[in-house]
């Protein structure tokens, strides 16, 4: 009897004992179980990196989906279609015009000159203003410069009678996204009530595109592509209308891979890109450059006597083009402190490409400030102070065939008598 309560008492006390020894393994595997989930999980995210999604992710898929088809949709009433980009000038002066080629160059021109902005409004909507007002500073051509605020205005008027009232509101960053278009849109208002010759607002398209995209949910990939896209869609369109080809050719072309690529280059050429250097780019050849540039102009990085010309030629990048001793300093400050990025000033007048971030001081050097010309056009008050008038003049030279149509307006800022590159 003694003998069987003792043996009862051993298996009460060894049985909690292999209880815990089971839960101890099992708490094992589970960790086990959990670091080869991770793992999986960890690998599968490389090998399939997420998309940026935007910071206001109160949206459903659904609605951002919904909005950036809406963005896309060339229906949507912006009137894009009244402006050309210059293709009626490139095929008036080409025979036979090469769209494709025409399409690529205006592409990057377009991208380079407004994509930065685009991408600020998307990324800080409470610069909106500020960005409004870099933009029209550094666009010199009126035309562009109407399309730009035409465009713009109507994306806002848009944004006021549609867009607004089917946008859930939830969050304190969206709200205060809203209220800065909200008080853009009355600054707006106030500046066409107004009889001052500088409005405080312009509202350009790129940075309302970017700011209204934003709010909708739509993502900044999507974005930015989509608002290339619309570029090229505006194009076909003005080709169709002057006959170039015909609307399923506009299909055809628009469904392409190079269109596709070239969106996609442009888009991650500049992605990166600040306002500050975003600038106006035009096509040119050396040869084009060699009936241009005077061969008084030496390669100061390069042997003596040695034309710009004859360096355009050999292809040789990265180098500081000098010309004569009148070239602002800061013109070669700039150069300095962004290697790799191209900056090219050409004679009487004849800009190839300035960065937006040395229009304003370098118009102010040549007398364009305040106290400038302020009546008729930068390309006028040119011609007048240099003496290039007339059909033979060399402005209407860069808008015969040679330089595909693009007039002296047509480019951002001016500069007198250099070329400079920082690569």
């Amino acid at each position: 009897m003694a003998d069987s309560s003792v043996s009862s008492v051993r298996s009460e006390a060894v049985q909690p004992q292999l209880i815990e020894d089971e839960i101890a393994e099992l708490k094992r595997k589970l960790e086990d179980a959990q670091e080869r989930l991770n793992a999986v999980t960890d690998a599968a995210s490389r090998a399939f990196p997420s998309q940026p999604t935007v910071s206001n992710n109160v949206h459903h898929a659904a609605t951002s989906s919904h909005f950036l088809l809406l963005l896309a949709d060339s229906a949507l009433p912006l009137g894009s279609f009244a402006f050309s980009s210059g293709l009626e000038s490139y095929i008036a002066h080409n025979r036979p015009p090469s769209f494709t080629k025409f399409m690529t160059l205006s592409l990057s021109s377009h991208a380079s000159a407004t994509l930065p902005f685009v991408l600020a409004g998307y990324r800080n909507p409470e610069r909106l203003l500020e960005l409004d007002d870099a933009l029209d500073g550094a666009i010199m051509c009126t035309v562009g410069r109407r399309a730009s605020v035409a465009q713009g205005r109507a994306l806002l008027s848009i944004w006021d009678r549609a867009f607004s009232s089917a946008i859930p509101m939830s969050t304190d960053a969206e709200e205060g996204t809203l209220k800065v278009l909200k008080n853009f849109s009355a600054l707006l208002r106030s500046a066409n009530a107004s009889t001052d010759d500088l409005p405080p607002a312009s509202a350009h398209l790129a940075p309302l595109f970017g700011v209204i995209a934003r709010i909708t949910g739509v993502g900044e990939q999507e974005m930015a592509y989509v608002y290339m896209l619309s570029h090229v869609k505006a194009l076909l369109s003005a080709a169709v209308r002057a006959s170039v080809f015909g609307p399923y050719q506009a299909q055809k072309l628009l469904a392409s891979r190079e269109v596709q690529e070239g969106i996609e280059g442009v888009i991650t050429a500049h992605w990166g890109r600040r306002t500050e250097d975003a600038g106006q780019t035009v096509p040119f050849q050396a040869k084009v450059l060699a009936g241009l540039i005077p061969y008084g102009f030496t390669v100061k990085s390069a042997t003596q006597g040695q034309t710009l010309t004859s360096k355009v030629d050999a292809h040789h990048g990265h180098k500081l083009y000098n010309c004569y001793r009148d070239v602002p300093p800061f013109i070669f400050d700039w150069m300095r402190a962004h290697p790799g990025q191209a900056v090219f000033y050409v004679v009487n007048g004849i800009l190839v490409f300035t960065p937006a971030a040395l229009t304003g001081p370098l118009l102010t050097s040549m007398g364009w400030g305040a106290s400038g010309p302020v009546a008729g056009s930068v390309a006028a008050s040119l011609q007048t102070m240099l003496g290039n008038v007339g059909a033979g003049s060399i402005f209407a030279y860069l808008q015969s065939a040679a330089m595909g149509g693009y007039g002296v307006a047509a480019v951002n800022g001016v500069a007198q008598a250099c070329v400079g590159s920082a690569g």
